[in-house]
């Protein structure tokens, strides 16, 4: 027989692991690329349980499960001169509904349970923090790092989050606070860019004379008046590469506040 059929075989027993296993992380589109051997090794095991079960309730209520079958069709072994070939393969044929009905029924359930128990996590029920071990991608925990000290407002809340970086343009430093209206996610968890609205910048280097660095703007220098050193920029955002960032400041102002 040829190894298309059971190799198929064996990814159909392995599939409800799989399956449950990503349906159950978190990492969403921090997950990373496993290879077709990983994703086998981590889905093998809970694949297993789902099929003890789903056994157990087939020879109950259903039809029997012949395991020797089963596995010699996944394997691909039928024995001395093949002699176990006819009866593996009628194990199929002859209960093509049946076998059809446990392997779908198979995979919605390990698929609901895990979009259920992903479910209770993200709201951080304590009775399913073990299963955190489902999370181990580097890409989403640096995400959650830097989510932590990058808030951005959703509707209903009254915060705006300024965003205050250094940025070195043409080997001049300028600081930029505006307010941080979006941030774009690497692949790796960490941030690309981040949007700015109502952006304003002033040098660095003008610190060391602030009355000089207001009238190279053509503005007025006032003593101790800080904000004058600063000019706005043209448009409705700016963006600013995370990888440019040198420094990054978060300031958390209700909003309304002066």
């Amino acid at each position: 027989m040829s190894v298309a059929f059971p190799a198929l075989a064996l990814f159909m027993y392995v599939l409800p692991g799989i399956v449950f296993r990503r349906s159950i992380s978190t990492a969403g589109q921090f997950r990373r690329q496993r290879s077709v051997a990983d994703e086998f090794a981590s889905g093998v095991v809970l694949a297993c349980v789902g099929h003890w079960l789903w056994i157990w309730l087939s020879n109950n209520y259903g039809e029997p499960v012949d395991l020797k079958s089963a596995m010699q069709n996944a394997i691909g072994q039928y024995g001395k001169d093949s002699a176990d070939l006819d009866r593996s393969i009628k194990a199929v044929t002859e209960h093509v509904g049946w076998v059809i009905a446990y392997f779908v029924s198979l995979n919605i359930f390990a698929l609901g349970l895990g979009s259920a128990i992903r479910w209770a996590r993200l709201r951080d029920w304590k009775p399913f923090l073990p299963f955190s071990w489902f999370d181990d991608e580097p890409g989403a925990e640096r995400f959650r790092e830097w989510s932590g000290v990058l808030p951005t407002p959703s509707e209903g809340e009254t915060f705006v989050p300024l965003l205050a970086t250094v940025v070195e343009l043409g080997g001049t430093a300028y600081l930029f606070i505006g307010v941080l209206d979006d941030i774009h996610w690497a692949e790796g968890g960490s941030p690309d860019r981040f949007i700015l609205s109502g952006a304003i910048r002033r040098r660095l280097e003008d610190d060391e004379n602030p009355a000089e660095a207001v009238q190279g703007d053509g503005q007025e220098a006032e003593e101790g008046d800080d904000e004058s050193r600063y000019y706005s920029i043209l448009g409705d955002n700016l963006i600013i590469r995370a990888s440019e960032a040198k420094t990054l400041n978060i300031l958390i102002r209700n909003a309304g506040e002066e």
